[in-house]
Formats: structure tokens, sequence, C-alpha cells
């Protein structure tokens, strides 16, 4: 599901277990410069998850660093030879609360972890009109990407699927890191930015980086790319 408006906007990407809905903003908003330092919220797990039938899997840190990692690694050929990779991994932010209207304005890009949905996030992105729909994350160009934690993993735990949190959470984490990349969804070939593919695919290319996210990347930064 997508809703689009159209005109100089803010593009505000927010990504719901039922699919994604575009909500613009007027204003206007350049593509981000790069390269990007992102930063990890101190809250993410070390330890290593453990899927539904008791195996364990990556943390939650290795699964959102390796996002990082597999961006620049599919972006990388394409780029001309002076340009630096597009994301920097820049350390650990505090994990102190997230503040709504302070924190997504203070010229940092991180990655925060999230545990709920609060009125301040309806409040500020007026998400109030969406129902029952649950809010899996948010990415806004050239700066944060929040992960909901709480709305996808009571979905995932009755999966029957064993590594369904974990592969869950990487398709939100590559996802919304596209979006601080500055791309928007596209919904006709496989690549994590398209928003019809389930994230229980079994050929994957529902929560991977594919040629399909590195040809938006592109068109997005023609500059970088040769």
């Amino acid at each position: 599901m997508a809703r689009r408006k159209c005109g100089l906007l803010i593009i505000v990407c927010l990504c719901f277990s039922a699919g994604c809905v575009v909500e613009a903003v007027d204003a206007f908003i350049p593509e981000p410069s790069l390269p990007i330092a992102v930063r990890i919220q101190d809250s993410w797990s070390d330890a290593p998850l453990v899927g539904n039938d008791g195996s364990t899997y990556s943390s939650e840190r290795e699964i959102i660093l390796s996002c990082v990692e597999e961006w620049n690694e599919m972006i990388s050929p394409r780029l001309k030879e002076s340009e630096p990779l597009p994301l920097e991994f820049a350390g650990f932010a505090a994990d102190t609360d997230f503040e709504v209207e302070t924190d997504l304005s203070d010229g940092h890009s991180v990655i925060y972890k999230i545990p709920v949905m609060t009125p301040e996030f309806e409040k500020v992105f007026d998400m109030g009109g969406y129902g029952e729909l649950s809010v899996a994350g948010y990415g806004l160009f050239g700066s944060d990407a929040l992960v909901f934690t709480g709305e996808f993993v009571n979905y995932t735990s009755q999966s029957p699927q064993p590594d369904a949190i974990p592969r869950v959470l990487r398709h939100i984490a590559c996802h919304e890191l596209g979006h601080v990349l500055g791309l928007q969804h596209q919904f006709v070939l496989p690549g994590v930015m398209n928003d019809s593919i389930p994230w229980y695919k079994s050929d994957e290319s529902g929560y991977q980086v594919r040629d399909a996210d590195v040809d938006e990347f592109c068109l997005a930064h023609p500059d970088s790319c040769q």
C-alpha cells in the first residue's frame, strides 16, 4: 500500500507490516551529501539472536553492521574512482531516550532501536490516521533510521520460520538505510527498496540489496557513479 503526493516535498517513508506509506510534508530537501557517517545506538544487543526453534543467529549489531557493509559492497563497483563509499560506520551513539523533535534534526545519522510507537511519533508524523497498521521502520533522507522492534517481534514470534526475527530485522534495517541514502520505494524489480516483496520470500530478494537498488542510488547520486 502506498500513498504519494507530488511536488517539492520532504518524503517521509513509513514502513508497516502490511506495506509502506509514502507521506509528504511541504518543504524541499536535497539529496543527502555523501559519505554519510552512521552510528548505531548502544541499545542494539551484541548477543546472538535466538530463533523460533532455539537456533542462534547473528546479533542485532552484527545484522545492522552487515547492512552498512552490504550497501557499500554493492554500490562500490559503480562508484567513480575518486568517490568514497556512501556509508561510514562512525561508532556507537549514547543509549538515551529518543526525542522525536530534537534527535531527528540534530545533524547526526543514527540507527535507533525504538521499542514501541509513542504518541509523540503519532503527533510529529501525523500517523494517527493509519488505523491498526503497525509501523516497523522509518527512514529520513540523509539523517536517521528508526526501527520499531516491538512492532515486528510480536508478529515474527508467531511465524513458523525459525529465522523470522533476524530476517525481518535485516530487511527493515537495510531498507531504512536505503532511505537514509536518499532512495525511495520501487515496486517492480527485486531489491530491498521494493516494498511489495514480502520479507519471507525464499529467494531472499525482499531483504538483500540488489542491482535495482544500486541503479536507484546512481539515479539519486549521478555525480558519484560512473
